[in-house]
């Protein structure tokens, strides 16, 4: 038997920013076969690249109902001009059980940034609103005094190896369908060494040619350097942390992604394993860092080896930005570093669909994902995933924070 029906209103509620118009807001329930509600809505925008963040508000008459992220799907925003459809779960929103005779909808529009640039000297924020084509990072100073970050939607994607195969080498979970519920702005690169020393003062890293470190990734370093221990809170990194310096100085929520925040964003809308479709290590030297274009080093090289100095052209990791971006304009996902990720490596496979999934925290040591330089292309692809509990030449990260 279904649960009773919400009395809706003529819901045409809207709001408008700046050179955008919301327009023919409806609300329609699928009752009786249903409790979802539809919103569709047109959004009247700029010309050019502009897109617009969305935001509902359910009331019953005055009274502001709870609508977490959670309860809201449908078209993926940022959104351009047209027309679009958000649908909202009342059970997932924890709408009251008795009919509301004055429910209603306001939609509201704001302009969105696709990209967010970071000063490190001073914290500020500039943003850029163009999503028509990808920012021209090439400038050095967005490797070293200042830290680029791309604003990714909340979507859904099938995360893990599809299906599951003996070329992959690594732990890869099986297929299943992950939904990020909420936006998130994400490092455009792999943070490098001068963007360490202008947070922290020192150069950690195993390579340290000073000709050309600067702009390579940081590496050789430990979590608890990079945000704190592993029972530290998220969002809440020490400030003698690098993440926790950073949030400090910028005012962002930081942290380290997610698993399935690296994922989402490595494959860029791919449904493939391989990064790139580069299923070969012929085919994936023209598109990452790894061992046949980086010198031809096993994962302990080092041990026997004294690499320290070796510049990029011998091998070792490349400088950020060296390969061409990926569709959404990320740079390294896949080699030059392994990439730290915030949940614990229990390495449980997951096969049942999963909302915002943090890994299970049943062992002292992290997920790191995407492969590194000395990696092949079995364990440099979009599923590679491994684990680290100590410092090492091969891992570095980026930072995510809160959209």
């Amino acid at each position: 038997m279904k649960n009773k029906l919400f009395a809706l209103l003529s819901i045409t509620a809207l709001c408008a920013a700046s050179g955008v118009d919301v327009r023919d807001v409806t609300v329609q329930q699928r009752w009786p076969w249903s409790r979802a509600i539809d919103v569709e809505f047109t959004i009247d925008g700029e010309a050019g690249g502009a897109r617009y963040d969305v935001t509902l508000t359910a009331k019953n008459g005055d009274t502001v109902l709870p609508l977490p992220s959670v309860a809201v799907s449908g078209d993926v925003g940022p959104y351009a001009s047209g027309v679009h459809r958000l649908t909202i779960d009342p059970v997932a929103a924890g709408f009251p059980q008795d009919v509301m005779t004055r429910f209603n909808v306001t939609v509201a529009a704001s302009n969105s940034p696709a990209y967010m640039i970071v000063d490190l000297a001073t914290g500020a924020k500039t943003y850029n609103y163009d999503w028509s084509q990808l920012m021209d990072v090439s400038d050095a100073t967005y490797k070293t005094d200042k830290m680029v970050f791309k604003h990714v939607s909340a979507g859904t994607f099938n995360m893990g190896c599809v299906p599951p195969s003996a070329a992959f080498q690594s732990v890869s979970m099986t297929s299943h369908v992950v939904r990020l519920t909420k936006d998130y702005w994400l490092g455009v690169y792999e943070v490098t060494q001068m963007q360490w020393y202008n947070m922290m003062g020192n150069w950690p890293s195993y390579f340290t040619n000073i000709s050309d470190r600067a702009c390579r990734p940081v590496e050789n370093v430990t979590l608890a350097q990079v945000r704190g221990n592993w029972n530290i809170a998220r969002f809440s990194p020490p400030a003698t942390s690098f993440i926790g310096a950073f949030a400090a100085r910028s005012g962002l929520s930081a942290d380290l992604p997610t698993e399935a925040q690296i994922e989402y964003a490595m494959r860029a809308g791919d449904s493939e394993n391989w990064y790139k479709n580069a299923n070969s290590n012929d085919k994936l030297v023209s598109h990452a860092r790894v061992q046949n274009n980086s010198g031809g080093y096993t994962y302990n090289s080092n041990e026997s080896q004294d690499l320290h100095n070796i510049t990029i052209a011998t091998g070792g990791t490349a400088a950020v930005g060296s390969f061409l971006a990926n569709d959404w304009g990320f740079y390294d996902l896949c080699g030059n570093v392994w990439e730290m990720c915030y949940d614990r490596a229990s390495y449980k496979d997951h096969t049942g669909p999963q909302v915002d999934p943090v890994h299970d925290l049943i062992q002292n040591s992290i997920e790191i994902h995407g492969g590194c330089f000395n990696s092949n292309y079995q364990w440099a692809n979009n599923t590679a995933r491994s684990n680290s509990s100590t410092a090492s030449w091969g891992t570095g990260f980026r930072v995510m924070a809160e959209y």
